[in-house]
């Protein structure tokens, strides 16, 4: 029987298990900034399954380590997941997994605990079959994708000093090859007022009222980008915050947070300066939004918000590679497409330059909604990829 047949095979053989895993690690929430305790079942799935070494290092990623060949690869899925948001919206307690019909339902299902199953009981894969090549295998459980995107993996390269030759991102895909994602900015924009008693406005200087032709202007920016761009650079307002002496005073100051994504590194400056042209805005400050957070482990960092969009050659070798595992898994040819979601790839292949692939279970537009979900067939399909394409990569000569 060929490797292909045997691993498919196999696949269906650890489908309760891929289910169990899956369902027990959307029931251990774990939004961004709390994922201590899935990490910790993430490692004892990996120590399970037979990876040679496991270990959470000191930003609080979960990496598994496999065979100890000349080409490392990285199969990267993050353990954080966004929030449940509005309760009301859930048929279910999103935080309990819920399997119908070869569905599972739940927060993470889809975005990325699906994908963490598949890679686990890919390694399981790997042992059962002996899938041995000239490679170092490291399955990757990063933090704080959600909100801080890409610090895990700049920790891992750096801190870690594992820096891989290829990187397989698992975000979803539906079961198609991605070779690049959007970059993405977080741009603030300071409106100072005055605090006064809210029983005398006249007095004080109201920042949210001052807000809200800057958020209506903003709105007219994204349709004008989106009429000449085609898509090419997005903003969007999707936070106001406010501060005030208390509940009872006009808010003295008002921060909108704009999401801007681009396909071109050097459309940020462009961006920035749009919004600082804008009539209601030419009199506020404009700048990057900056990160200052600690990891569960206690690790601090800052950073500037800016992720750098990315997109792999047409004609690189891992894509190659990438395409012809695919037919011989599939018997079929895959579609070749990018992810409008931001990645971690904006630091493997944004700022490392390392060769990286994207290929996951479930479909992009599910995530982060009330009906979040994964087929599991689609995460024996990817799970089958994730054991064969590290011994395929590793044939590069």
């Amino acid at each position: 029987m060929k490797l292909e047949s045997k691993l498919i095979a196999n696949m269906e053989k650890y489908r309760e298990d891929i289910v169990n895993f899956l369902k027990d690690i959307i029931n251990i929430p774990s939004v961004t900034l709390k994922e201590e305790k899935v990490a910790f079942r993430v490692k004892k799935e990996m120590d399970k399954v037979g990876c040679d070494y496991s270990f959470i290092d000191g930003f609080g990623n979960v990496i598994g380590k496999v065979g100890n060949g000349k080409n490392i690869i990285a199969i990267e899925a993050h353990i954080d997941t966004v929030n449940a948001g509005d309760r009301e919206l859930w048929v279910q307690n999103p935080f309990v997994a819920n399997i119908k019909d070869g569905v599972v339902y739940g927060r993470g299902a889809l975005e990325q605990k699906g994908a963490i199953a598949s890679i686990v009981y890919a390694v399981k894969a790997i042992k059962d079959l002996n899938i041995k090549g000239d490679y170092t295998l490291y399955i990757i459980g990063s933090i704080m994708k959600e909100e801080y995107d890409g610090e895990a993996i700049r920790y891992i390269i750096n801190k870690d000093n594992i820096h891989p030759d290829y990187v397989i991102l698992t975000e979803p895909t539906n079961l198609n090859i991605h070779i690049g994602s959007m970059g993405r900015a977080e741009i603030d924009i300071i409106i100072k007022g005055l605090s006064a008693d809210s029983g005398y406005p006249k007095i004080g200087i109201n920042s949210v009222y001052k807000a809200s032709p800057i958020v209506n202007e903003l709105k007219r920016l994204n349709d004008l980008y989106m009429k000449n761009l085609s898509g090419k650079a997005l903003i969007s307002v999707n936070e106001i915050i406010c501060t005030t002496p208390n509940k009872s005073c006009v808010p003295d100051k008002c921060i909108i947070k704009v999401d801007s994504r681009m396909w071109n590194r050097y459309a940020l400056g462009d961006i920035l300066n749009d919004v600082r042209a804008l009539k209601t805005i030419k009199n506020y400050e404009v700048k990057i939004s900056t990160i200052n957070k600690k990891t569960y482990t206690g690790y601090g960092y800052n950073a500037k918000h800016v992720l750098l969009p990315w997109i792999n050659g047409e004609n690189s070798y891992i894509l190659k590679t990438t395409i012809e595992t695919y037919k011989s898994l599939y018997n079929k040819s895959p579609k070749i497409d990018k992810w409008i979601l931001t990645t971690n790839g904006s630091i493997t292949a944004g700022v490392f330059n390392i060769p990286t692939i994207g290929f996951g279970p479930g479909k992009e537009i599910l995530a982060y909604g009330p009906r979040e979900q994964v087929l599991v067939d689609d995460l024996l399909k990817a799970s089958a990829m994730y054991a064969l394409l590290p011994f395929n990569l590793s044939k590069h000569k």
